[in-house]
């Protein structure tokens, strides 16, 4: 006779389908029954999609939990329970898809005025911008965070724009540069940014 299935098998640090910059999952379950030799282990695989474990024993009886380091992507943990005399479950319990993106996005590109030139002052103080959107390949693009400020620099880690590419912004007088730099769906942040300017503004 074949051993049953382990239950509730889920993770304590990932949700299904929601995108994570974190990569090590911890999942949990309970543990398989066999009613007749006992529970032997587990067949466990980590795939990108669901299947069936091959019947190899891998894991012993006791363990309800697992720690893995994923790389990016999505994926599927499944576990087959074998027992004493050699029995395999014909069938396999499976979580996922956990979805990892530990990889930054990239930076916008061809930031420019529509309405304002570099270095020429203006009396307009709302100014128009346009972008290229930043790539980003795994958990998509989610937005920006923009900023102006008298000199280029690395804006903070504060999303204020969604997945746009173009925005406006009202500046008091003096000379500004627009940075903006992309966080994607993950929460990842580009570690590089975009950067416009002068423009300068005597309104």
């Amino acid at each position: 006779t074949e051993p049953g299935l382990v239950a509730d098998l889920g993770s304590s640090t990932h949700s299904i389908g929601v995108w994570s910059s974190e990569p090590d999952v911890t999942y949990t379950w309970t543990a398989a029954s066999d009613a007749l030799s006992g529970l032997s282990g587990y067949g466990i695989t980590s795939t990108d999609a669901p299947s069936l474990p091959p019947p190899s024993r891998n894991a012993p009886a006791t363990l309800t939990s697992l720690a893995l380091t994923l790389g990016d992507g999505s994926w599927y943990l499944n576990i087959r329970s074998t027992d004493v005399a050699g029995n395999w479950s014909g069938g396999y319990a499976n979580f996922g898809p956990v979805q990892v993106d530990a990889t930054v996005p990239g930076t916008a590109t061809n930031l420019t005025s529509t309405s304002h030139s570099i270095g020429v002052w203006s009396n307009d103080n709302t100014v128009d911008y346009a972008w290229t959107a930043a790539p980003d390949n795994l958990s998509g693009l989610a937005g920006y965070g923009a900023a102006a400020a008298a000199a280029p620099g690395l804006p903070p880690a504060s999303q204020n724009l969604g997945p746009v590419e173009a925005g406006t912004l009202a500046l008091a007088d003096g000379g500004w540069f627009l940075r903006l730099r992309a966080v994607d769906a993950a929460g990842n942040w580009a570690g590089t940014y975009a950067s416009h300017g002068p423009v300068l503004v005597d309104a």
